[in-house]
């Protein structure tokens, strides 16, 4: 039987490759991606975000995040789960509470109760810093967008649009890259 030391160094290559995608890690990668597409697609479409997606994907995040221990500090799965837990709370009370400040101030709806469940399950996956992290970055590019749409003509005054995608590929470039490049480079454009 051959080793993988035995392989040739394209076939190596391969096989590590090979490896990759199926890895652990691919797979959870995979399956958050598809959850924040979906959940993305139907607020373009419904401006609504499907309550059972985010469930699930709050569940799939808690059982990811309790069963992924090779890169965390602590072993114990029942600490790993009760610390997203807490995040998962954290991240739907934030946006939770914005919503309702938001409405007083405006007298408007400027956030919908799936935003801040999608917050709720974004941050099942990426922890307490992670959410924070992508919610910075959603209301950032999410202004951004707004203030390009409005100066070009596209978007008027308190004209709602969908929110989750901002905040879904926020949590995916910090599942992706981590919060720490975020702040880092954060730092570095202000010259800190």
């Amino acid at each position: 039987m051959k080793t993988r030391r035995d392989l040739p160094s394209f076939s190596l290559y391969l096989y590590n490759i090979i490896e990759e995608i199926l890895s652990f890690n691919s797979f959870w990668t995979l399956l958050l991606f598809i959850l924040l597409i979906i959940i993305s697609v139907k607020d373009i479409i419904n401006m609504v975000i499907p309550s059972k997606i985010s469930f699930a994907g709050l569940i799939l995040g808690l059982i990811y995040t309790s069963t992924n221990i090779s890169d965390k500090i602590s072993t114990d799965s029942f600490y790993l789960l009760t610390k997203s837990i807490l995040a998962s709370f954290h991240g739907f009370i934030i946006l939770y509470v914005l919503k309702n400040i938001s409405e007083k101030i405006t007298k408007r709806k400027c956030l919908g109760i799936g935003d801040a469940k999608l917050s709720s399950m974004g941050a099942a996956w990426i922890g307490l810093n992670g959410i924070n992290t992508a919610l910075f970055l959603a209301f950032i590019s999410a202004g951004t967008f707004a203030f390009i749409a409005k100066i070009s003509g596209n978007l008027r005054s308190f004209q709602t649009f969908p929110f989750a995608p901002f905040i879904s590929a926020s949590i995916f470039s910090v599942w992706i890259l981590g919060e720490d490049w975020f702040t880092e480079h954060w730092l570095a454009l202000w010259g800190v």
